[in-house]
């Protein structure tokens, strides 16, 4: 199962519907609120993802998403990459 994570001010957030939840708040600690140390752990993830929407009355939302500025999902990319073909000779 899929789930949608975000960076809510800095900490991972799961978001289901319009609501997102703090992933340490929601995992009683066992997973960090570091974006980058969330996406390490997609298989825990997916697990918590997949409880909350099967049982989304066993949780409170932290917040809405319209009420926040989401930041980049991943803040400390290790690594990027990119393709120069900006111009004709360059193709």
């Amino acid at each position: 199962m899929g789930f949608r994570l975000a960076n809510v001010d800095g900490k991972a957030a799961l978001v289901i519907a319009d609501n997102y939840y703090d992933i340490e708040h929601l995992s009683g600690g066992e997973l960090s609120s570091d974006p980058m140390s969330a996406i390490e752990r997609t298989a825990d993830l997916a697990l918590l993802s997949a409880r909350l929407s099967s049982q989304p009355e066993d949780a409170v939302p932290t917040g809405k998403l319209s009420n926040v500025i989401l930041g980049a999902p991943v803040p400390r990319p290790r690594n990027s990459f990119a393709i120069g073909l900006n111009y004709r000779n360059h193709a």
